[in-house]
């Protein structure tokens, strides 16, 4: 209808309006919907415009709780798919009540059901390898005494047998007074980040160490150089212990000299 170059009133087969009142619904000064009603027998007054007012605000109320309440599913949804995929958890521990709650992701991690799981602090230090319990319970009663954020990294070995690390990062809440009231923060599955490390670093150091040994040969390759100045090396030298002997026989052999190998006899 609106290409229609002759358009003229309401399209066809719709009721013709005699009469319309129209309302703004309003948020924060700002115009958000207009509700519209028409065709009343008789003239709208003020109360028609209260009336309608009113009903327009709590149907728009509606419509943007049903719009929020989208939004925190999608954004739940999101964080939960953003946890599983960074192996990573949330938790709130409520001191009054000794109440440990979990994400689904931590579950996960532990390899729990939820009914596996007290949902208080003793259940979860018993899931922590017994070398890491008392730094873990230290680490948190010095939470809840300052106040202060912290991190704590622990083992933990799942019901399968699978031994894990984990990183964890906390936080604390505090009533109006300053006490602490409840501990929450992030757990996350570190082992492969820490493996990786590990390779990584051990590749350095043998890197390191293959670089140095190489340093090592050809400073013995070329003292052996110089000692054939001499003459052949002879290996019942007295003044060389047993252990020397071999070591450098066995330096010698592994990499011998432009000249051949000097301690072969003719």
């Amino acid at each position: 209808y609106i290409t229609e170059a002759d358009k003229k009133g309401m399209p066809k087969g719709y009721v013709p309006v005699e009469r319309i009142l129209a309302v703004p619904i309003s948020e924060a000064g700002r115009v958000k919907a207009i509700a519209v009603v028409a065709n009343k027998k008789f003239v709208y007054n003020d109360l028609d415009t209260e009336q309608l007012s009113a009903f327009a605000h709590v149907w728009w109320a509606n419509v943007e709780r049903k719009r929020q309440q989208e939004q925190e599913q999608f954004n739940q949804q999101l964080l939960t798919l953003s946890q599983k995929l960074a192996k990573l958890g949330t938790w709130s521990y409520n001191l009054k009540t000794g109440k440990l709650s979990w994400t689904d992701e931590l579950y996960q991690i532990f390899e729990l059901e939820k009914e596996q799981f007290g949902q208080n602090h003793p259940d979860f230090i018993s899931r922590i390898k017994e070398e890491d319990r008392q730094r873990v319970q230290a680490v948190s009663l010095k939470a809840q005494q300052d106040g202060e954020p912290f991190e704590v990294k622990y083992n933990i070995k799942t019901p399968s047998g699978e031994e894990k690390i984990i990183q964890e990062y906390g936080y604390t809440e505090k009533d109006q007074s300053g006490k602490v009231i409840r501990l929450y923060g992030i757990a996350t599955d570190v082992t492969q980040q820490y493996y990786d490390n590990l390779r990584r670093e051990l590749a350095g150091q043998i890197s390191i160490i293959i670089n140095s040994e190489l340093h090592i040969t050809h400073t013995l390759q070329k003292l052996i150089e110089h000692l054939t100045i001499f003459g052949k090396f002879d290996f019942g030298e007295s003044w060389m212990v047993t252990e020397d002997k071999k070591r450098l026989k066995r330096i010698a052999d592994y990499a011998p000299t432009e000249k051949g190998n000097i301690f072969k006899k003719e």
